[in-house]
């Protein structure tokens, strides 16, 4: 099976998301600096995500991301 740069980031983003404590949130910039990627298209990616209900995001200073939902509760369909 192939998949498209998008759809193997998004997946790298949820992976990096569950990785850390459940209800941490986590800036965009350092999922980026952790895969070497860039910040806009993760940001592209994460309005997708945001809005199948996978991640949330946390707008202000100390905002950021994190699972909606326990890890294993996410099917990759």
């Amino acid at each position: 099976m192939r998949l498209t740069k998008q759809t193997d980031y998004a997946i790298r983003m949820m992976m990096y998301c569950d990785a850390t404590d459940g209800d941490a949130l986590i800036q965009v910039s350092a999922i980026a600096n952790f895969y070497n990627l860039s910040e806009k298209f993760l940001l592209k990616i994460l309005q997708v995500l945001t809005k199948a209900h996978l991640l949330e995001g946390i707008r202000g200073r100390n905002g950021g991301i994190r699972l909606t939902r326990p890890s294993d509760r996410i099917g990759l369909g």
